[in-house]
């Protein structure tokens, strides 16, 4: 843990230099509050919400700092898909697997983009993502 924890004085030492880092840290905080915090009832599952599940979903899977079942969780439909998956419920499963597959294909690519340019930035929004992951541990 002592050498984590220097190395994450020495990534921090950049925020010394530019203020813009501190924001991107708060924003990446931020998100991950405004994620914990979303509530969204599972009443009326259509194939497009479950489709735009599976996106936002897998999206997580991708992203470090905020677990893609605990999307699924805060979405609604982590127990609907498990049901699915129990039962064989292609009518369920289709729509989620696309969503899933959809981002599979482009987010890496996407994501490389952006942290090719925004390398520095990036690392902060996600190091805010994970802080505030780990505040909802306790």
């Amino acid at each position: 843990m002592m050498c984590l924890s220097i190395y994450v004085v020495n990534f921090f030492k950049d925020a010394k230099q530019s203020i813009y880092l501190i924001i991107f840290l708060f924003i990446g905080a931020f998100l991950g509050f405004a994620l914990h915090e979303l509530n969204i009832n599972s009443g009326n599952l259509t194939s497009t919400y479950i489709f735009f599940a599976g996106i936002l979903a897998f999206s997580f899977f991708l992203i470090p700092g905020i677990s893609g079942s605990a999307m699924l969780v805060v979405l609604g439909i982590y127990g609907p898909i498990i049901q699915a998956v129990a039962s064989f419920n292609f009518s369920m499963l289709i729509p989620f697997g696309l969503g899933c597959l959809i981002t599979l294909l482009i987010l890496p690519k996407l994501l490389l983009s952006i942290y090719s340019k925004y390398e520095l930035s990036l690392n902060y929004v996600f190091s805010g993502l994970i802080f505030s992951s780990g505040l909802f541990l306790f």
